[in-house]
C-alpha cells in the first residue's frame, strides 16, 4: 500500500459538506466551548500524519471588547478543520461531535479522494492486433489496480476510525430492508463491516468473471476460491462462532424460504429444526459461495444435490412430517391447504383433497396411455375417474365443496371429456 503520509484530500474545500457540521454551533454555549477548545489545542501531532488539503486557519475573531465581563469567539469552520486527518477527528471529538457523524464526514472525504484517483485511470485501450490473451492481461492489470486502490482506501479508513467501514456497505445497511433481516441480530459495530465484506466479495467476483469473458480458466476459478476463502476467514475473525452460524443460516433462509425455493406450509417443526434444514440447504446451494462464484451446476448435479438435501430433511423430520414437507412443495396442495384454512377445516381435509387429485391424475394418465382401449372406452373410463374425484372432494369439503369445485373447474374438466363446468355430484351442499 502507498504510504499514508501523502494522502491529500482535494475535497476539503467542498462547501457541500459544511452544512452537515454547522449544526454543531447552533447556540452560543457551544460557540464559547469551541473558542476555549481552539485556544487550548495541543501543539504536538501524532507520527505519520494523514494529511488533507485544507485552507490555512483564519484569524480567530474576538468578542466585543466593550463587554468587559464576557468574551466569546464566534464559531468558524476553520476551528475544527485541520490539514491532518487525525487532528481533524480529534477536534471533532473534542467538541462532542457524534461518532456516527465523524465517521460519515471522514468516510465521505476519503471516498472523494479515491474517486478522483479512479477517475484518472486511462480508459482501456487495445491495439488492433492484440489477441484474447493480451486483452485479458490488460483487463486483469486494470482490475488489480482498482483492487489495490480499494484496499488502500479501506486501510486509510480503518487507520483513521479504528475499524473497517465501506460506504457501499453503509448504504446497503441503511436502505435495504433485507439487510435488517439478515444482520439485525449483530451488534451495531459489526453490521456494516459484515455487509462490506460480502459486498466487496461480490464486486471482486464480478470483476473476475467479467475479465474471463464467460470462459472460466483454472486460474480464474482459483482466484474466486481464494476470494471466497479470504472472506470466510475475515468473517470468522469478525464474528463469534454463534454469530457466524446465525449469519449463514439466515443467508440460506432468505434464499430458500423467503424467495420461494422451499415451502413449509402445514409442516410442524421447531425453530431449531428449521435452522437445521436451512443449514442443510447448503448441500443444494451455498448462498455465500454463490455470491463469489455465481456458477450454475448441471441438471444432473442439481438433482443429486436436491436428493441429498431431501435425505437430510427426511432424517430430521421423520416419515410423517417429511410427507408434509413433500406435499408443501406442490402448489396444488398449498392452494388446498389455504382453502381449508379459509373455511376453518382441518389440515387432514386438505391432505385428502390433494391426495384425491393426485390419484385421479395418475389414473387418468394411465388410461390415456393405454393403447388397448378404444376411444369410447377411454372416454367412458375418464368420465368415471372424473366423477369419482368430484364426489370424493365434495364429500371431504362438505358445505365448502361447491366453491372449491367451481374454483378448480378447469382441472376437473381435464380429467374427462371437456365441458363448460364439471357436473356437481348430487347431494353436494
Amino acid at each position: 500500500m502507498v504510504g499514508m503520509k501523502g494522502v491529500a484530500n482535494p475535497a476539503s474545500q467542498d462547501a457541500s459538506r459544511i452544512p452537515l457540521i454547522l449544526s454543531l454551533a447552533v447556540n452560543l454555549a457551544l460557540a464559547a466551548a469551541l473558542g476555549a477548545v481552539w485556544l487550548r489545542r495541543p501543539a504536538s501531532v501524532p507520527a505519520a500524519p494523514i494529511v488533507r488539503k485544507a485552507k490555512p486557519a483564519a484569524p480567530v475573531a474576538t468578542a466585543n471588547t466593550n463587554a468587559p465581563k464576557v468574551k466569546t469567539i464566534p464559531f468558524t469552520w476553520q476551528m475544527v478543520e485541520s490539514e491532518d486527518y487525525r487532528h481533524y477527528i480529534a477536534n471533532l471529538r473534542t467538541v462532542e461531535c457524534p461518532e456516527w457523524l465523524i465517521r460519515d464526514i471522514i468516510v465521505a472525504d476519503v471516498a472523494k479522494l479515491y474517486a478522483d484517483r479512479r477517475a484518472n485511470f486511462a480508459p482501456a485501450h487495445f491495439e488492433p492486433w492484440a489477441n484474447a490473451d493480451q486483452r485479458r492481461q490488460q483487463w486483469r492489470e486494470r482490475s488489480d489496480h482498482e483492487d489495490q486502490l480499494a484496499a488502500e482506501q479501506r486501510t486509510v479508513i480503518k487507520e483513521l476510525l479504528g475499524y473497517d467501514f465501506s460506504p457501499e456497505g453503509g448504504k446497503i445497511w441503511s436502505e435495504e430492508p433485507v439487510a435488517a433481516i439478515l444482520l439485525g441480530f449483530l451488534p451495531d459495530e459489526k453490521t456494516v463491516r459484515t455487509v462490506s465484506l460480502i459486498q466487496d466479495m461480490e464486486d471482486a467476483g464480478r470483476r473476475i468473471r467479467s475479465e474471463a469473458g464467460g470462459i472460466m480458466l483454472p486460474a480464474d476459478t482459483t482466484r474466486l476460491q481464494q476470494l471466497f476463502d479470504g472472506v470466510r476467514t475475515d468473517l470468522g475473525n469478525l464474528l463469534t462462532a454463534s454469530e457466524s452460524d446465525e449469519l449463514l443460516a439466515r443467508l440460506q433462509t432468505i434464499k430458500f424460504a423467503f424467495q420461494g425455493d422451499l415451502h413449509f406450509d402445514g409442516v410442524a417443526m421447531t425453530g431449531g429444526e428449521l435452522r437445521a434444514i436451512m443449514r442443510s440447504s447448503e448441500s443444494v446451494e451455498d448462498v455465500l459461495r454463490d455470491i463469489a462464484f455465481d456458477d450454475e451446476p448441471s441438471k444432473t448435479e442439481r438433482q443429486q444435490r436436491r436428493q441429498q438435501f431431501e435425505r437430510d430433511v427426511a432424517n430430521l423430520l421423520g416419515p410423517a412430517r417429511f410427507a408434509d414437507f413433500q406435499r408443501a412443495q406442490d402448489g396444488t396442495y398449498r392452494e388446498a391447504l389455504q382453502f381449508t384454512r379459509d373455511h376453518n377445516l382441518p389440515k387432514a381435509t386438505a391432505v385428502k383433497v390433494y391426495e384425491t387429485r393426485q390419484a385421479a391424475e395418475r389414473e387418468a394418465k394411465q388410461i390415456q396411455q393405454d393403447a388397448s382401449l378404444s376411444d369410447e372406452q377411454r372416454a367412458l373410463t375418464l368420465q368415471v375417474i372424473q366423477q369419482t374425484a368430484l364426489q370424493t372432494v365434495a364429500t371431504s369439503l362438505g358445505a365448502a365443496g361447491k366453491d372449491y369445485l367451481k374454483q378448480n373447474a378447469a382441472w376437473f374438466n381435464g380429467l374427462g371429456s371437456p365441458a363448460s363446468v364439471p357436473a356437481i355430484p348430487e347431494g353436494t351442499p
